[in-house]
């Protein structure tokens, strides 16, 4: 892989940065970041994002995310982290509610991961309920660092050879590390079992890998959890969609969002749910 640039950097930080080939993610902060793109003028190059650091903590004129790209190096912006990855999650057949499903199949924990083909964002270093996001792709060795400190800190290689210094656990990191690769390797399945259902004349020889059966039941339960929670429910046909999308992106219960809504006719009804 190309090394990571250090464009858009101030001259000092820079050459600090450079010196010591390596990257304290506490220094990082917006003032060291020369170039800012309102939120509505960004475009991330996501095949080569190598972080997204939370700085929500700063001025909102010099930026809530510090985006670090492998091609364009350094950029700020005032839209948080999560926000940027929920606009992926909207358009992307992936959505968060399969990501809790395949965390519970690969054996892991929240807070999720998203994860996205060789796109592994990792939740680091949470600050009151915010995460920075690291990929997981670019990662190659997480190692403890210093101890002895009051706050963990673990020292990542990139497969770019340069190294971060960030303020996590290195078992925590590596946890989610392997959680993510795992997910990855599901999803791998996914495409592959597709591929020779629909590109294959003996549709009965196509068989379900276990861990895409296990995911695909996770799915369905989890809907049915959300569900359940709110009932029982007389529903129309359009209101349970509404419900099942809002499952589907982990949004809150439709029924209840305030203001006017627009529920349709109810004459056309679900049959009523009945519990034995």
């Amino acid at each position: 892989m190309q090394q990571p640039a250090w464009n858009n950097l101030t001259a000092e930080f820079r050459r600090q940065v450079e010196t010591r080939n390596c990257l304290v993610l506490a220094q990082l902060t917006p003032n060291v970041v020369t170039h800012q793109v309102p939120s509505k003028q960004l475009a991330i190059d996501w095949d080569h994002v190598i972080l997204l650091k939370y700085c929500g903590g700063s001025p909102q004129r010099r930026g809530t995310t510090i985006v670090w790209t492998a091609y364009a190096g350094f950029v700020r912006t005032d839209v948080a982290p999560r926000t940027l990855i929920d606009g992926i999650e909207r358009d992307s057949p992936v959505t968060w509610l399969d990501m809790q499903a395949y965390t519970d199949v690969s054996g892991g924990r929240g807070p999720l991961s998203y994860v996205l083909g060789r796109l592994q964002l990792i939740p680091i270093e949470n600050k009151q309920n915010h995460y920075s996001w690291l990929n997981g792709r670019y990662l190659q060795t997480v190692n403890p660092y210093n101890s002895k400190q009051a706050v963990r800190q673990s020292l990542i290689m990139l497969k770019t050879t340069n190294e971060i210094l960030i303020q996590d656990s290195a078992e925590r990191l590596i946890g989610k590390w392997r959680t993510a690769d795992k997910i990855r390797r599901v999803q791998q399945m996914n495409k592959e079992y597709n591929d020779k259902l629909y590109g294959s004349h003996y549709l009965a020889n196509v068989q379900l890998p276990p861990d895409l059966k296990k995911f695909r039941i996770r799915v369905q339960a989890l809907l049915m959890a959300y569900v359940e929670r709110h009932l029982p429910l007389n529903l129309t046909t359009a209101e349970m969609n509404k419900v099942v999308d809002a499952a589907r992106h982990n949004r809150p219960w439709p029924l209840d969002e305030p203001g006017p809504t627009s529920w349709g006719n109810r004459a056309e009804r679900l049959p009523p749910t009945t519990h034995k």
